[in-house]
């Protein structure tokens, strides 16, 4: 008895057909290789370039210290901030003129600082409000002129302002839920991560608070968002997926894609100048920071 003709389903071919479209979609999302840029596989957080050839970042040198470190993209090396520190200190926030820059600094038992400092200089001014779940996230307005950072109050997590002196603060969004992550785009505005409707997702806002717009509707956590130096993109950690990966949307929450496929956490991630991505992955254990560029 001769063999059955193999059943022909247009549908499953149809899913099939749909599921190598994506597939090659997103490999051309993402070029080819990542380039590893540490490899000491301690713990690492807070990334940000201050120019071209220079990335600080955050790492635990100790086991019971974090201190931001910077590395010559040039040379591949590694050197502390602020070699004479002893207290903990990170979350760091540089200028788009790289002239100032702002971090916290863990003082005592549950008590923070945020500083300010001009780079010519060394001039620096500071504020401590509260315990350890004080100042978080600053970050410096487009022109300069002053620094956004989230601070609980009320029972609620605001986004606020103080100028270059840490002097007058104000509140700039006040929701329910917590809002953190401000991070201001080049043309004056800024987004931010809200719980304000159950969980986090991703807004933006004008400086003074006003015009608040949702630009992600996720029922997992967008997390951490980070707007490219022209303001066409933002790069931000969710775990939608399953898994926390890097995802990058235009300016107005179009177009997403995912960036990274890794069994473990990428996290962190910020914009080089010429339009990259860098971000801390943690794979079998180890965590450390990769490049990886990205097409068009």
């Amino acid at each position: 008895m001769p063999a059955a003709a193999p059943h022909f389903d247009p549908v499953r071919v149809s899913r099939l057909a749909v599921t190598l479209l994506f597939a090659l979609m997103m490999v051309r999302e993402v070029s080819a290789d990542e380039i590893p840029l540490t490899d000491s596989g301690t713990e690492k957080r807070d990334l940000v370039f201050v120019d071209e050839n220079t990335l600080v970042y955050c790492e635990q040198i100790e086991p019971n210290q974090l201190a931001l470190m910077q590395l010559d993209l040039t040379n591949g090396a590694a050197t502390r901030l602020h070699p004479d520190f002893d207290d903990n200190e990170f979350e760091p926030a540089f200028s788009r003129d790289g002239e100032r820059y702002a971090f916290l600094q863990n003082i005592g038992n549950l008590n923070l600082r945020l500083i300010i400092r001009n780079r010519n200089t060394g001039e620096e001014s500071a504020f401590s409000e509260g315990g350890f779940s004080g100042m978080r996230s600053p970050c410096f307005t487009a022109d300069g002129s002053r620094l956004l950072y989230a601070y609980p109050e009320d029972g609620r997590q605001h986004i606020w302002s103080c100028d270059l002196a840490c002097q007058d603060r104000k509140r700039v969004i006040d929701s329910s839920g917590t809002n953190n992550w401000p991070n201001a785009t080049p043309g004056g505005d800024f987004v931010f991560g809200s719980t304000r409707d159950g969980n986090f997702d991703i807004y933006r806002a004008n400086t003074d608070g006003s015009g608040i717009e949702q630009l992600t509707f996720e029922p997992q956590q967008d997390i951490r968002p980070r707007v490219s130096l022209d303001g066409e993109q933002i790069a931000f950690t969710s775990n939608r997926d399953g898994n926390y990966e890097i995802y990058v949307m235009r300016i107005d929450g179009t177009g997403l894609r995912r960036i990274t496929q890794h069994d473990e956490r990428d996290d962190f991630a910020t914009w080089s100048p010429n339009g990259d991505l860098a971000f801390v992955s943690e794979r079998n254990g180890r965590f450390d920071i990769y490049l990886i560029p990205l097409e068009e």
